[in-house]
């Protein structure tokens, strides 16, 4: 799928720029840091007067940020849709640590390890639990944004005083402060973005009626389990489709109405570093979408460029808001949002209601169209599911003589030139889960489903 390809790409060249950046900025952001620790300014009266003012050592100032970093660091390095970045952060560690270590500061002499060890672990074991390690231990999912968060907070406060610090009582040059003031900003801003990139894809399933989307959504998640990929049901409707998947499997009965919406997550092997994949099928049907959104403009008509300028200057602010104030901004607020900022959207179609009655079904086509035709441009994939194919491959044997097999290409080309009027703006996968009587054995195929679940992963 080339759309999906080059997003895939693009965002890929994203993280390794950012990465590269901040390998190369932040010598350049801990050298100002020490220099401002040096100048004997407000920085080090501040840390004097909490520290050696109370009789404590003046090693607390770095012993203890030092732990709290640390444990973040290890939750951030562990977040399972944050693979990439696994392997940079490390490196980030190492070259700060370098730079330190070469100014001969905060290594050897000048601060005492060993009489601040309980403050550093004490400190290591308040940053796993501030950072969210709590979720590691029950068993959930391995995600821990607050500690993205604290990390990007932490960087950029000293980052800011370090600058003051030096602009105030430093009697930095102006070529010095350019320098520095532009190194700051320009980490900010490829930090903000490299902490906050996700592994993950989302997809979200968009059915014309029940029938369609219990049979994609279950047949989805019976592939999913059976293939023994990482996965997760959720949400409500969810238990009642697990266990309807062993009534399909027995006796071939379709499976039951879904209530609400019903999500599930699972994680995607096939490419060189793993990722998740979130499916949400939103309890309503395309008619009550085509009735809320405005279909008839396209996602991409926007000003995407003005639009994605102001997203990246704003980045580094909005990404100091913390995560439970932000919340899951791509999946809530409204359908069309919901939609809209999703990777994917499959939009699910039974043919019995594209033709019936062997004429087509003007309202239902336009209704997939228009959907559809809202990502024509740009904005997320699209991917139309046609279920009860079995009634398609009849309707094209009468026409056309023959009989192909499902998503070979010819009986999606004939739905989508001869039933959907030419158009050409998603994919198509043909999807059926009637008994195979050319199995023998009367058992169900789920390639259909293999096939579709490989168009969701990208």
């Amino acid at each position: 799928m080339s759309g999906s390809d080059g997003d895939e790409k693009r965002e890929w060249a994203v993280v390794a720029l950012s990465a590269i950046l901040i390998l190369v900025l932040t010598p350049v952001v801990v050298s100002m840091m020490i220099e401002a620790w040096e100048t004997d300014g407000f920085v080090w009266e501040t840390a004097a007067s909490l520290t050696i003012d109370r009789g404590y050592d003046i090693g607390l100032v770095v012993a203890v940020p030092a732990g709290l970093a640390l444990g973040w660091i290890l939750l951030f390095a562990l977040d399972e849709s944050k693979k990439v970045q696994a392997v940079v952060v490390p490196a980030f560690a190492v070259i700060f640590a370098g730079v330190v270590w070469s100014r001969g500061l905060w290594f050897g002499d000048t601060v005492d390890w060993s009489a601040n060890g309980v403050p550093f672990v004490a400190s290591f074991a308040t940053g796993l639990v501030t950072g969210g390690g709590a979720e590691y231990l029950n068993h959930r999912r391995r995600s821990f944004k607050r500690a993205g968060w604290l990390l990007y907070l932490s960087v950029t406060t000293g980052t800011a005083v370090a600058l003051v610090q030096l602009a105030v009582e430093g009697g930095m040059g102006v070529t010095e402060g350019v320098v520095n003031a532009g190194s700051t900003v320009a980490l900010l801003v490829v930090l903000s973005v490299f902490v906050e990139y996700e592994n993950e894809r989302s997809i979200s399933v968009l059915a014309t009626s029940e029938k369609p989307r219990a049979t994609v959504v279950g047949g989805l998640c019976k592939t999913v389990r059976d293939e023994n990929l990482n996965h997760k049901f959720r949400g409500e409707g969810a238990e009642k489709m697990v266990r309807a998947l062993s009534t399909l499997e027995n006796d071939g009965e379709m499976l039951p109405d879904l209530e609400g919406t019903v999500s599930f997550r699972y994680k995607d092997t096939t490419s060189l570093i793993s990722r998740w994949v979130s499916v949400t099928a939103e309890g309503v049907d395309a008619r009550y979408v085509q009735r809320q959104m405005d279909l008839n403009t396209e996602q991409g008509s926007r000003n995407r460029t003005v639009e994605g300028a102001v997203s990246v200057a704003s980045k580094p602010l909005r990404s100091l808001v913390p995560p439970f104030v932000r919340g899951g901004s791509r999946r809530t607020g409204s359908l069309a949002d919901r939609l809209d900022g999703s990777d994917l959207v499959l939009v699910t179609v039974s043919f019995p209601e594209l033709v019936s009655d062997d004429e087509i079904d003007q309202r239902s086509v336009e209704t997939v169209k228009d959907i559809l035709r809202r990502y024509s441009e740009s904005g997320p994939e699209t991917v139309l599911a046609v279920t009860e194919a079995e009634k398609a491959l009849e309707r094209y044997e009468n026409e056309m003589g023959g009989r192909p097999l499902l998503n070979d290409g010819k009986l999606e080309d004939y739905i989508r030139m001869e039933v959907l009027g030419g158009y050409l703006g998603a994919d198509i996968v043909s999807v059926s889960v009637e008994k195979n009587t050319n199995l023998g054995d009367g058992s169900l195929s789920w390639e259909d489903m293999r096939i579709l679940l490989g168009r969701m992963s990208g």
